[in-house]
């Protein structure tokens, strides 16, 4: 009695490499040079056409499956949520974003707690003119930002 062969997993394994750039422009221009097709079924369109562009079906799953949602874009990212709630709801958009980087480099390693609390006792600058006059920071104090062009 003969069994039939299953293919081989190993056999597949070029194809579960990434594209290479020519491999994906290819793809793309083979995608926009169709004409539209009308469907109410766009992930089944995908997945029929998943063989022609395997790539772009990768893609487009990705982005057809986020969820939506009517939440507010704050309360969705937790340390937005956390650091907007209502009763900080009046922060502008640079202070929110410099807190949130904030957060995220002192996480990463970036900065050092320390750094933060020397900072956060500084006397307040009542005319932000002369904030550059007034404080002179130490030798190293922008190095964070040959960490992050690095990144």
């Amino acid at each position: 009695m003969l069994y039939p062969v299953k293919p081989n997993r190993f056999d597949e394994l070029p194809a579960l490499q990434p594209p290479q750039a020519d491999e994906l422009g290819d793809e793309l221009d083979r995608y926009l040079s169709m004409d539209v097709e009308a469907t109410k079924d766009v992930l089944g369109w995908w997945y029929e056409k998943r063989k022609n562009f395997p790539t772009l079906y990768r893609m487009a799953l990705d982005y057809l499956t986020i969820p939506a949602t009517s939440t507010d874009v704050e309360r969705v990212f937790s340390r937005g949520r956390f650091l907007l709630p209502y009763v900080r709801n009046r922060l502008s958009a640079d202070s929110t974003r410099a807190l949130i980087c904030l957060g995220q480099w002192s996480l990463m390693g970036l900065i050092h707690d320390e750094d933060v609390l020397a900072v956060a006792k500084l006397p307040e600058v009542e005319d932000p003119e002369q904030e550059a006059e007034d404080i002179e920071m130490p030798d190293g104090y922008d190095d964070i930002l040959g960490v992050l062009s690095d990144m």
